[in-house]
């Protein structure tokens, strides 16, 4: 069972072409140590193309990216959270009040997608 939950945070990407979004908060303490992650990841889009994610830790306007570029796979059509997503299982370590966020750039250029992002972390 996970430690803690971020419960499901839209994450709206940058409509520019592999340009990366704004940093979006999705723990904003962590209540302990621990050593693995999972996210879901749900891009809401009407576009074919290659998704991008960015995790970092630390305070706003000082995140400290933890993992850079991680190609999380392309999708054909978009959807909604029940239709196309991505399943992450990660050894990431997080201490006691790191504050957890995450980015995207992705391949749709001229508008913004929204990621439904959840994050669950394990001891």
């Amino acid at each position: 069972m996970a430690n803690e939950s971020s419960g499901v945070i839209s994450v709206v990407g940058n409509s520019g072409l592999l340009v990366e979004s704004a940093w979006t908060e999705l723990v904003a303490s962590a209540v302990r140590d621990t050593n693995w992650a999972q996210l879901f990841i749900a891009p809401i889009a009407t576009h074919s193309g290659n998704h991008y994610l960015d995790l970092a830790i630390g305070a706003s306007g000082s995140e400290a990216i933890i993992l850079r570029d991680f190609y999380l796979g392309t999708s054909s059509n978009g959807g909604d959270y029940n239709d196309v997503y991505f399943a992450l299982s990660l050894p990431l370590k997080f201490t006691t009040g790191d504050r957890i966020s995450a980015r995207y750039k992705d391949e749709a250029s001229g508008f913004a997608v929204t990621y439904k992002t959840e994050i669950r972390i394990f001891d």
